[in-house]
């Protein structure tokens, strides 16, 4: 089974997987955690610092580890299109048969242009959750389904941004 989620920053998409995470281990599924190799949080705090048993690896590790696991999760998905990196992330999400991704749906420049990452996986998808953000939208206080960035530069690592309804967007 093949599940995403998405929403914008603070939507709780990492806290969805690592619920998963822990009850899946519990029921003792091995898990593999697999997280952008540049992706840190703006708290400074990574999936592999939140997750306790499960291991965490970058995604050039994955195909070494593929037949030992019974579940891979990859966190922060549209940064693999954002460094680059969105063939390998396709390839490593096409050998695993169960597998749950997570990352933000659209560039926060363009609240219309949906990443190239969900694109090519939705149709692959069992199940799919859009998440809305936790916090109210930074104009009006209503519910933010948008993240945007607060910086001039592409996203990246360490950007700022703040959530957005749709009228703000």
């Amino acid at each position: 089974m093949k599940i995403g989620i998405t929403g914008p920053m603070w939507s709780g998409k990492t806290f969805q997987l690592i619920k998963t995470v822990n009850i899946l281990e519990k029921k003792g599924e091995k898990v593999l955690c697999v997280i952008p190799q540049k992706s840190k949080r703006e708290n400074g705090r990574g999936l592999e610092e939140i997750v306790i048993n499960t291991p965490v690896v970058f995604l050039k590790q994955v195909r070494d580890l593929k037949n030992f696991f019974d579940l891979v999760v990859f966190d922060e998905i549209h940064l693999y299109e954002v460094f680059g990196e969105l063939e390998k992330f396709l390839d490593c999400f096409g050998m695993f048969k169960n597998c749950i991704v997570s990352g933000l749906w659209n560039d926060s420049y363009d609240a219309y242009k949906v990443f190239k990452v969900w694109q090519e996986i939705v149709p692959f998808l069992d199940g799919f959750t859009c998440l809305k953000s936790r916090k109210p939208c930074v104009k009006c206080g209503g519910t933010a389904y948008f993240s945007k960035h607060t910086s001039i530069k592409k996203v990246c690592v360490g950007d700022h941004y703040v959530n957005v309804c749709r009228k703000h967007r």
